[in-house]
């Protein structure tokens, strides 16, 4: 999904939840909340790419895959803004709509090896090897929450709710390679003559998410939030060479595993 689809989605499930808010704010006694979050997470990416070889290309019909995953430990910081609805006679359970921004610092490294029939696999046509990292900068997320205050934690965590979580993320991430290979159709190189490359662009994912919190509250305004999260991206494909009967697609995935803790002021 490109970048303007990803984040005309996000904006239009925010102007919903907005709008929702706004007219639940005048028929129940719904409270808008702010907070902070500290979050731990292993975040996970592949990249993969083909080298397709058609005429006039010398190497003709031949196809070459290769792919590598690598996965680092990111801390992130985040914002959030929510509303939540109490549910039932009694306001034991709840629904929340939650808005957050959260800044990330992790980049993940591999290395593709190449694969053709030369000892280097850097010959034209072939898929040569390539070094990649996919940096995460930031993201931006609407989730919805449904909880309940279970009768059987209040002896040992007093005011507690329990609670899942599902949402929609938009990652923005920088994704980098770099690659030495010969760019000449005949005669072969030899490795002096390969020339150096590299290519940068900046990628944005959709990414759905969902998980499981547990809510300890501190009087009328006050919570803390523990939660895990599983967050799957959408594959992002793109060409990223298509010269002289040779093309290259090449694609993306990522995936992440988080705990987070947030802190809640109610209004």
């Amino acid at each position: 999904m490109g970048n303007g689809r990803g984040r005309g989605l996000l904006v239009g499930l925010l102007a919903g939840v907005l709008c929702s808010a706004a007219g639940a704010a005048h028929a129940a006694d719904g409270r808008f909340y702010i907070g902070a979050s500290g979050t731990a997470e292993q975040f996970d990416a592949s990249y993969d790419k083909s080298v397709i070889n058609t005429p006039p290309s010398l190497r003709s019909g031949d196809v070459f895959h290769d792919g590598d995953s690598a996965d680092d430990w990111d801390i992130g910081l985040g914002l959030l803004l929510g509303y939540r609805l109490p549910l039932g006679a009694d306001g034991s359970f709840f629904l929340s709509a939650e808005l957050d921004a959260k800044l990330h610092d992790v980049t993940t490294r591999g290395r593709l090896e190449g694969v053709g029939d030369s000892a280097t696999r850097n010959q034209l046509g072939e898929s040569w090897p390539d070094d990649w990292s996919l940096e995460k900068e930031r993201s931006y997320g609407l989730t919805v929450k449904l909880g309940a205050d279970p009768v059987f934690l209040r002896p040992f965590l007093g005011e507690t709710s329990l609670y899942l979580l599902a949402g929609l993320r938009l990652v923005d991430t920088k994704f980098e390679i770099e690659y030495d290979g010969c760019f000449r159709v005949a005669p072969l190189c030899v490795p002096a003559e390969f020339e150096a490359g590299s290519l940068s662009r900046s990628q944005d994912f959709v990414a759905w998410t969902g998980g499981v919190g547990l809510e300890k509250r501190f009087g009328e305004h006050l919570a803390l939030q523990g939660e895990v999260r599983y967050t799957g991206y959408a594959d992002e494909d793109w060409l990223s060479f298509d010269l002289d009967g040779i093309q290259v697609p090449a694609e993306l995935d990522g995936d992440d595993l988080d705990l987070s803790l947030n802190l809640i002021l109610f209004f």
